[in-house]
């Protein structure tokens, strides 16, 4: 999934292009479309803004243009409304916070133990733990 708050980056910068970058009009059209991504997911956003992009010339339609080549490569991972519907997160914010906690706390302990070459495999093995996944894990490795 791409963090919705990055997609929100790409969509306020189309619109500061389009309208200024203090024109109102720029935040009320990210917002929108923001939105709108949500509800559409990615795929469908997408078509919706190729209408847009065939209804506008020059500036506009290059910055939209730019907009939806970011939107494009990450089409499949922007089912921001299913996710919410399930419960789930749709930002990166608790796994960042999760890293800089128990990861990023632990490698700054004194005498720690841990090495930063070594830190990602116990991440993993944490986020394991922490899944639920525990158990079908080890029981794969097994196999």
């Amino acid at each position: 999934m791409v963090d919705v708050y990055h997609v929100s980056q790409h969509l306020h910068a189309c619109g500061k292009a389009l309208f200024g970058e203090r024109d109102p009009r720029a935040n009320a059209w990210s917002q929108k479309q923001l939105q709108s991504l949500i509800e559409l997911g990615g795929p469908s956003f997408i078509e919706r803004l190729d209408e847009l992009i065939r209804e506008s010339a020059g500036t506009d339609r290059a910055a939209m243009q730019q907009l939806r080549t970011y939107l494009w490569e990450n089409r499949d991972r922007m089912w921001y409304r299913q996710r919410l519907a399930a419960g789930r997160p749709i930002g990166s914010g608790l796994i960042e916070g999760g890293c800089k906690n128990v990861l990023g706390a632990r490698l700054k302990l004194n005498a720690a133990r841990w090495r930063v070459q070594r830190a990602e495999r116990m991440g993993s093995l944490r986020c394991l733990q922490y899944s639920d996944l525990w158990e079908d894990y080890w029981q794969t490795r097994a196999a």
